[in-house]
């Protein structure tokens, strides 16, 4: 029985295939064509996860045909019509589709259905202090492009990594959102976001300080209530008698019932950690200035410049009975004054007499705050001049507070547009930064005219480090402070005074001059061996782009004649793709985050017509790592071109950033 159904099989096969063949003998020689559609060029759909979708592709024949879809290349089963269908797409079905239509006389297919597929909604994540957080766009398809922010700031710039890494955020609640576009400029959506919430050690309830006031006096010390959503709880110990500490707002309240020096520990806690720190609050009944000897540094640079300096550093070294040892150092020479604070009824005050050019020193101190320095003219030539040196940092055991550890530092003068210097210095300066266990300070950098420069001072308990830098040629200062962050706070752009004496010699201001110059520091970590030194940009072959631009080089100040996309990557030397006509080379340096680089300027030649003259020049600069946009940032001096400017060299910009050419 079952040998006699399969001869019935094979003789039905081969009755249909001779009816098949004699239909497309009868359809030859009747003449006919191919199926014609729209050739549209490819559709793209962005459509949420679960939607109902529908391609329908449009194709006309004389004669029969048959239709067939296909997905990534391969066969979508039981799609046998010009339209696919479907009810509830999933993350599986993004893709390209395609329709192919059949008969006698040939065949023809659709251009592509591009279909992305997107989930929304809101998942929470934490991100636990010291670790990274690595967000999915939860978004399928072709051509897709993403676009995060998280809290309202937009990562810059723009990527196509599917994966957002999140390194650091302020303690908190935030949001990340991701935004998606299919291809160029084709469907736009924004997607799936996620509730982040930072978590380590919160944020402590007040700031250093030190009170001091009478007994009996009535005290108040308001609690500083974090921002975010995240409970605290508030405490201290150490407390004099008579003062409390209020537990939810971390109100200190209270009146003195005894005197002497207390030094009180106040941290805070909200589940996942806690974050101490060290308070003293002392009465004017006790017999000491100071549990501790303590520093003091600062920088002044309002007084009247004598030959040429222009203001001082001043450091203060003050012992427990209130003697003290004063440095005062200017430009031209070096001021040691000593002596006793003696207390009055409000403070502790000391005084100077024609400490330099006849002018009298009033000294007040603040124990482990500051002191306060009052210049006088008793001819009165000058004004009064008035300024605080603040107290330098000594709290340790804090990682979120504690500013030790190396830094990046970069340098940008200000351009004076009516200033022959401003067209000329164009580069930016940079340093790096070493803050020690006890928060003393070694700067060596390089100023944006070639000029290296060594400091060292102290960090402040208001965050800042103040800055008296001499260049060896001493006819430059640098005068101000540089402002250090800690994991609490990012860059936070600060200012420092630049004067140069006048010096005919000079190529670049031989009048001199006195300039602003912008400072940012940001924390240095020296990456690891063959780690991207510019994130989200795994994916390139070529991860960066460097650009060097310089007046008399460029006919806009945004245009750069030297900008060639390369690979960078830490510890080794830059890869440049071949041609490299300018023969770039640019070498990192980990440790401290140097980079030095060189390049062949192709110039007029300054005297002979139609002649060129090829010079090798040498940049260097800094690799910053902001989070929000790491980059590297230095100068280079080279010649400047003819009938340009009227100096002999000039400070040439040179930015290296990450490249997002595909």
């Amino acid at each position: 029985m079952t040998r006699h159904s399969f001869r019935l099989t094979i003789l039905h096969r081969l009755l249909l295939s001779c009816i098949v063949l004699s239909s497309l003998v009868v359809a030859l020689a009747q003449g006919g064509s191919a199926p014609q559609g729209n050739n549209f060029g490819e559709i793209a759909q962005l459509v949420p996860l679960g939607s109902a979708v529908s391609l329908v592709a449009s194709v006309t024949s004389a004669s029969p045909m048959t239709f067939t879809w296909t997905k990534d290349g391969r066969l979508v089963r039981d799609a046998y019509t010009t339209a696919l269908t479907l009810p509830a797409v999933t993350k599986e079905s993004a893709g390209s589709y395609r329709l192919k239509a059949r008969n006698a006389f040939g065949s023809w297919e659709s251009p592509p259905f591009l279909l992305g597929v997107y989930e929304t909604g809101m998942a929470e994540a934490t991100l636990i202090s010291g670790k990274s957080l690595r967000l999915e766009p939860r978004a399928w398809g072709p051509g897709l492009k993403f676009s995060w922010s998280s809290s309202g700031y937009e990562d810059t710039p723009s990527h196509s990594t599917a994966t957002f890494q999140i390194n650091r955020l302020p303690h908190g609640i935030h949001t990340a959102v991701v935004s998606i576009v299919m291809g160029e400029s084709g469907p736009e959506a924004s997607g799936f976001s996620y509730l982040l919430k930072s978590v380590g050690r919160p944020r402590a309830p007040t700031a250093d300080r030190v009170w001091r006031m009478e007994l009996g006096q009535a005290y108040l010390d308001e609690g500083e209530l974090p921002t975010d959503e995240i409970p605290v709880t508030f405490y201290a110990k150490g407390l004099p008698p008579g003062i409390t500490i209020n537990a939810t707002s971390g109100d200190i309240t209270g009146t003195p019932t005894r005197a002497g020096d207390y030094i009180a520990e106040l941290w805070t806690s909200d589940g996942y950690g806690t974050s101490p720190r060290v308070q003293q609050i002392y009465f004017v009944g006790s017999n000491k200035i100071d549990l501790f000897t303590r520093s003091y540094c600062g920088t002044l640079y309002q007084l009247p410049i004598e030959n040429g300096q222009s203001g001082y550093l001043a450091e203060f070294t003050v012992t427990p009975s209130g003697k003290y040892s004063a440095k005062l150092t200017f430009k031209s020479r070096v001021i040691r004054l000593s002596g006793s604070f003696t207390a009055d009824a409000s403070a502790y005050i000391s005084n100077a007499t024609n400490v330099t050019l006849g002018l009298n020193l009033k000294m007040t101190l603040r124990p482990a705050e500051g002191v306060i320095l009052e210049w006088s003219d008793p001819l009165g030539l000058i004004s009064d001049s008035y300024h605080e040196i603040g107290a330098v940092f000594r709290q340790s055991g804090d990682p979120y507070t504690d500013p030790s550890g190396r830094h990046g530092v970069l340098m940008r003068p200000e351009q004076i547009t009516e200033s022959v210097a401003a067209e000329v210095m164009r580069g930016t300066g940079f340093g790096s930064l070493l803050v020690n266990a006890n928060f003393s300070t070694t700067f060596v950098g390089s100023l944006p005219d070639g000029q290296g420069v060594t400091a060292s001072s102290y960090v402040t308990t208001n965050g800042t480090i103040p800055t008296f830098l001499i260049p060896p040629a001493k006819r430059d200062v640098l005068i101000g402070d540089l402002y250090v962050p800690t994991r609490y706070e990012l860059t936070n752009p600060h200012s420092v005074w630049w004067y140069r004496d006048a010096n005919p010699s000079d190529p670049i201001a031989p009048a001199g001059w006195s300039r602003n110059i912008a400072t940012e520091v940001t924390p240095y970590t020296p990456p690891t061996a063959g780690r991207l030194l510019l994130p989200f940009m795994e994916d390139r072959p070529n991860n960066a782009f460097i650009s060097l631009s310089s007046a008399g080089r460029d006919s806009e100040v945004s245009t750069a004649f030297i900008d060639t996309d390369f690979r960078l990557i830490s510890t080794h030397t830059a890869r440049f793709s071949l041609p490299n006509p300018s023969a770039l080379r640019v070498d990192f340096y980990a440790p401290t985050g140097f980079f030095t680089g060189q390049a062949t300027l192709d110039d007029p030649h300054p005297t002979i017509p139609l002649r060129r003259v090829r010079r090798a020049v040498g940049f260097r600069g800094m690799m910053f790592q902001n989070p929000d946009s790491p980059h590297g940032e230095g100068y280079f001096l080279a010649p400047s071109s003819p009938d340009t400017v009227s100096s002999s060299t000039v400070s040439g910009h040179v930015w290296i950033g990450p490249s997002f050419a595909e």
